[in-house]
């Protein structure tokens, strides 16, 4: 069966998948852990440079000031790991926006799974209002500060993992062993070191499962629009 994502579009210049080896895929891993790693380090390096400078370190450790500073240097982290997607998309295989699954076609199915998202979580949040009329305040503010956030993080983890690794996996290996690997490097993705083994257990499953419906999301639909409203409010959940 074949896959517009991965066979590409000669009549619209987009080339197709460049098949790579499963350990290029993991090497590409490696790389990504480093550029987040070094991004959000970066901007917490920073922070202690200029209250040094300043004299004023004690702003920065109040609560607000480091769930802020936490915010930023996810913005900067993963917004360096989707530029670096896209640019290596680009310059390496010749693929554009459009072959990573970015293109205008993506819009309507971003916001036909962000609807889906927000009517699936009226029974929770309906009766909300009337219990803790405050509370759903605070979390409707912390959620619109968050979005832009998780926005950029959900791009970047999809361009790299569905819109870049599961299509050139799926290339060489075929589409159902391009899924496997992919989704097994999305769970590694998010297992941290020093969980407790059931929490670890559970965390890779779940990240593996839905590594497996985001890339089938993704093959099905031909572009990321849906996994990415998918991912974004499977990450709010």
């Amino acid at each position: 069966m074949s896959f517009a994502i991965i066979a590409g579009d000669a009549d619209k210049g987009r080339r197709a998948a460049t098949p790579r080896h499963w350990l290029m895929a993991f090497v590409f891993f490696i790389v990504a852990q480093w550029i987040v790693q070094t991004g959000s380090s970066a901007v917490y390096s920073l922070q202690g440079l200029l209250s040094t400078m300043s004299g004023i370190a004690g702003m920065f450790q109040t609560q607000t000031s480091l769930v802020a500073l936490m915010l930023v240097s996810e913005i900067v982290a993963f917004g360096v790991l989707g530029a670096a997607a896209i640019a290596f998309g680009k310059r390496v295989d010749g693929r554009g926006l459009g072959a990573l699954g970015l293109g205008p076609e993506a819009l309507p199915g971003f916001a036909l799974w962000a609807l889906a998202g927000m009517i699936a979580a009226i029974p929770v949040l309906a009766p909300l209002p009337m219990m803790m009329d405050g509370w759903v305040r605070v979390a409707a503010e912390g959620t619109a500060v968050l979005f832009p956030v998780l926005l950029i993080q959900t791009g970047a983890e999809e361009i790299l993992f569905r819109g870049i690794l599961l299509v050139s996996l799926a290339a060489r290996y075929g589409a159902l062993r391009g899924l496997l690997i992919s989704a097994a490097l999305f769970a590694l993705w998010h297992v941290q070191i020093g969980q407790p083994l059931p929490d670890l257990i559970f965390r890779a499953g779940t990240t593996f499962v839905f590594g497996l419906t985001a890339g089938l999301l993704v093959l099905r639909q031909g572009h990321l629009g849906g996994a990415i409203a998918l991912h974004l409010f499977w990450n709010l959940s």
